[in-house]
């Protein structure tokens, strides 16, 4: 059963009564713009589908139950109680996430690539998936235009309880940042729909079809697509170049010998950072407890817990976010810290890797997994580099390092491409180059 039906809304519509031929009205045209598909290996923000209105004036007149005999079906429409459709209902909520408008969103915008959460097929963990959202977007329906015809018997005029119809939307968009914590987009798109089969709740099936339709109009908009891949000259995306002042690190002496050799102490300098219903991972950079993250990682937030891989906890202060290139730096306040040399050295493709972090659970911390670099690529926007590897990577592994052969870091997971939607890795995994994270951070780095 739909956990908000818009069988209520028809409540707030009123027929005009008459034994009078009422014709079909002009619908107005709808956009037919082609949707923008998210690339494969294209990083988008995550979005959250917020809530569904319909704000119309009371007395606006919407559309028409026509009558007379439809060409789809041997039937008769709205017998002799054809007439205007009057909307005399006020601001209406249709519903957000949960919900069948949610839904909606979410299986449309999904299907064209974009980074959705609030998955309505994700049984446990939905919480922890919503707040991921770095924008939230709202719908407000400000025009309904629609054809209906309830179906009665052709021979005895009884209706069928059935409809078919046609429904045009317009449509509000409005984009809103979690980090700036106001409106940085507002677009207007419009939907359409039509059905000639009979069914039972017409109208709603119209307004969902034509939400959807509207919806598709949406990821049309290159604006909206640049905003959610970081391209867009929107406020709302982070400056490109170096955040804060200048940090200097001292050069931790490489690893020159195999991994294995001294797994335990690069493990010890990964860890994982806690917050409210989301986890990811890090990893120390000096002694003196400085951590490097993803953006992502840390949201909004002004502090952080940070679990050690002994089990204990110390809460870490967020000192720079690069949104744009998804890197932040924590501290911890701690002295001697296990930490991670760093090889600014570019690499080669089939150099093999290995990616550490905590994926999908802070319970599995420390898994580690192998690898080779796929491909050497850059993204938007500006042609940022970034690494391809198959090194395994799930939710949780964001923030975690890749390191080389030897454990020296070389990158930061940032994202992976999983398997219809799913938690199945594919092997399409994406790294930030650690001299470009620590450059964006305006860290440099001392012998």
């Amino acid at each position: 059963m739909r956990a908000m039906r818009l069988s209520v809304l028809l409540l707030s519509l009123t027929l005009l009564c008459g034994c009078a031929m009422h014709k079909k009205i002009p619908l107005p045209e709808h956009g037919t713009a082609t949707p923008i598909l998210v690339r494969t290996g294209e990083k988008t923000a995550p979005i959250l589908f917020e809530q569904l209105m319909v704000a119309i004036k009371r007395g606006t007149n919407i559309g028409v139950y026509y009558t007379g005999v439809p060409d789809e079906i041997t039937a008769l429409c709205n017998h002799q109680r054809g007439g205007p459709i009057t909307w005399t209902g006020d601001r209406f909520n249709v519903g957000g996430v949960h919900n069948e408008a949610g839904n909606t969103f979410h299986r449309t915008m999904t299907s064209f690539g974009y980074d959705v959460v609030g998955n309505p097929d994700m049984v446990f963990g939905s919480d922890k998936d919503i707040s991921r959202a770095r924008f939230k977007v709202a719908a407000v329906v400000t025009d309904i235009k629609a054809n209906i015809c309830r179906v009665h018997d052709f021979w005895h005029g009884i209706p069928q309880g059935t409809d078919i119809g046609e429904m045009w939307l317009e449509v509000k968009w409005m984009v809103y940042s979690s980090r700036q914590e106001k409106i940085v987009a507002e677009y207007t798109t419009t939907g359409y729909f039509t059905f000639g089969t009979p069914q039972p709740d017409g109208f709603e099936y119209l307004f969902m079809e034509a939400f959807s339709g509207a919806t598709e109009q949406l990821a049309a908009i290159r604006e909206f697509h640049d905003l959610l891949s970081g391209q867009g000259g929107s406020a709302a995306a982070a400056p490109m170049g170096p955040v804060g002042e200048m940090l200097a690190l001292s050069r931790k002496g490489a690893f020159a010998e195999p991994l294995a050799n001294h797994s335990g102490q690069v493990l010890n300098a990964v860890v994982s950072l806690r917050l409210a219903q989301s986890h990811g991972s890090g990893f120390l950079v000096s002694e003196d407890g400085l951590i490097l993250t993803n953006a992502h990682v840390v949201g909004n937030a002004d502090s952080v817990n940070v679990r050690f891989p002994g089990g204990f906890e110390l809460p870490g202060k967020v000192l720079k976010v690069h949104a744009a290139r998804d890197v932040a730096l924590v501290k911890v306040e701690m002295s001697h810290a296990a930490c991670l040399p760093i090889r600014t050295a570019p690499l080669a493709v089939a150099e093999p890797v290995y990616a550490i972090g905590a994926p999908l659970s802070l319970e599995l911390a420390s898994t580690l997994s192998k690898g080779v670099v796929s491909a050497l690529r850059t993204q938007a926007p500006e042609n940022q580099p970034i690494i391809q590897a198959d090194a395994d990577i799930h939710g949780g592994n964001s923030g975690g390092p890749l390191v080389d052969a030897n454990g020296n870091v070389v990158g930061i997971s940032v994202s992976g491409i999983s398997e219809g939607g799913s938690n199945l890795g594919s092997g399409l995994n994406f790294f930030i180059p650690i001299a470009d994270a620590l450059a964006k951070l305006n860290i440099t780095l001392a012998d």
